[in-house]
């Protein structure tokens, strides 16, 4: 049940993460590659969250 419970909250992560990323890299195809080096950089900090998040 707890396992299952587990699983279920990954997946809803995982989901909210690829619709954070499709956010963060949608507007990098539209703009300049200066912009964009921000936006990567912003993702890395979002990885660094969710990877803090799975490991607390």
């Amino acid at each position: 049940m707890l396992v299952g419970y587990v699983m279920m909250l990954k997946q809803g992560a995982s989901l909210v993460f690829t619709k954070y990323v499709q956010i963060l890299t949608y507007p990098v195809a539209r703009l300049p590659a200066q912009v964009s080096l921000t936006n990567i950089f912003n993702l890395r900090q979002g990885l660094r969250f969710f990877s803090y998040l799975f490991n607390s």
